[in-house]
């Protein structure tokens, strides 16, 4: 599966290295760290290892140029301990995620999101439910019976008696 790149992030990292004239390893450090960013937040945290085995040079190298990046102001690094540092892009290198659609609101009369698409019917009122002798059940009159008693209840209604 293909992962998202911040094609914005790889072009403001290059006008930026370029405009503070970075040494071509800090230049390609820049690039691999923003690669890694992602694409809305602009946040990125690939470790040192990860980028020295990506441009097959040392770690050390890497090191130096974070070192670099960090000192002419170009981006923000957060350092976590035990774990890799968070280097953050400004708002000019991060793209706007897509605008999502608005939800269609919900009718009160069938209670269906979108009832011009929906092949749901509109719901039935308990009212109007009729039992096989065809009498008109109003279940929320009556109690409800105990799971015990179900086979009795059942047995009531089709006798045409009430629960009581």
């Amino acid at each position: 599966m293909a992962r998202a790149v911040s094609r914005r992030a790889l072009e403001w990292g290059w006008e930026a290295g370029t405009a503070a004239k970075l040494e071509p390893n800090a230049l390609a450090v820049l690039q691999a760290v923003a690669y890694h960013a992602h694409p809305y937040t602009g946040r990125s945290f690939p470790s040192a290892e990860t980028i020295a085995d990506e441009l097959h040079v040392h770690e050390r190298t890497v090191r130096r140029a974070f070192q670099t990046i960090e000192k002419r102001g170009i981006l923000k690094r957060e350092t976590r301990p035990g774990r890799a540092s968070l280097w953050t892009f400004p708002e000019s290198a991060r793209s706007k995620p897509p605008a999502k659609p608005p939800k269609p609101k919900r009718t009160p009369d069938t209670g269906v999101r979108d009832p011009g698409h929906s092949t749901r019917q509109p719901r039935t009122p308990v009212s109007d439910i009729t039992s096989r002798t065809g009498k008109v059940t109003d279940l929320a009159d009556e109690a409800i019976p105990s799971r015990l008693d179900v086979h009795a209840y059942v047995e009531r209604i089709k006798r045409g008696e009430s629960w009581e």
